[in-house]
């Protein structure tokens, strides 16, 4: 059992493990690609993505506290009208 490769090891390895270092056509391709959709998602609307991306990922962790706060701006805003 201990011979037996662990499920989630990584799939890239940053170190050479001997060899000479140099990358193969194979791990350039993949590199372009990934940089090509790194470019994609650095748009005109990157930067408002990022936020509402922060903002969904407090209020998925502060489901309660999002929710009082939602409601208590609702009725400031009810009483203010």
């Amino acid at each position: 059992m201990a011979d037996l490769p662990h499920a989630h090891a990584p799939t890239w390895s940053t170190a050479c493990e001997g060899d000479d270092g140099a990358t193969s056509p194979g791990e350039l391709k993949a590199l372009g690609e990934h940089l090509r959709v790194c470019a994609h998602l650095k748009g005109r609307w990157f930067g408002l993505h990022c936020v509402l991306a922060g903002i969904t990922g407090y209020a998925a962790g502060h489901v309660v506290t999002s929710l009082i706060t939602l409601a208590g701006l609702a009725l400031l805003l009810s009483l203010v009208a």
